[in-house]
């Protein structure tokens, strides 16, 4: 009788161990989007900059003017595809918000729509990537906005 409880114990086990696949506990983006909301503003990364004017353009000193002008923004997604973005202590900005293909992401409102590319999103990083935009009068730059889960 008690190698009978024996192999009852392990195939229970076993088959705890089975049922529990990776695949299972991982979250699709969009549950991570909102479930990990606020996602607060890190700063941007340029890439592939083309200066097409006579100024010097430091791509430095642009990074770190956006970062230290953003730093109190956050941005909150919610799964009935809206979300609000937060400059400070200011009332939201609603947003609406959809992820398509799995790797790109689309903001809107009634006036705007954007959609960026390489959208990368963890249990404590989002980043998304807009090409080819225009960051000064005569530059422009692959831009990634880089977020990190906000600890409230």
């Amino acid at each position: 009788m008690k190698n009978y409880k024996t192999i009852l114990i392990l195939i229970i086990a076993f088959t705890t161990i089975l049922s529990c696949s990776k695949k299972d506990d991982e979250l699709t983006f969009d549950e991570l989007m909102v479930e990990n909301s606020p996602w607060s503003f890190n700063g941007v990364e340029l890439s592939n900059v083309i200066n097409n004017g006579t100024e010097d353009f430091d791509k430095d000193e642009f990074e770190k003017n956006v970062k230290e002008a953003n730093e109190n923004t956050s941005y909150n997604f919610y799964f009935d595809g809206t979300g609000e973005i937060f400059y400070g202590n200011e009332d939201g900005t609603t947003i609406n918000w959809k992820i398509i293909n799995n790797n790109q992401l689309i903001l809107s409102d009634d006036e705007w729509e954007s959609t960026f590319i390489n959208l990368i999103v963890t249990q404590t990083n989002l980043e998304f990537l807009s090409t080819n935009m225009t960051v000064n009068l005569d530059v422009n730059a692959d831009v990634k906005y880089l977020f990190s889960k906000s600890i409230n």
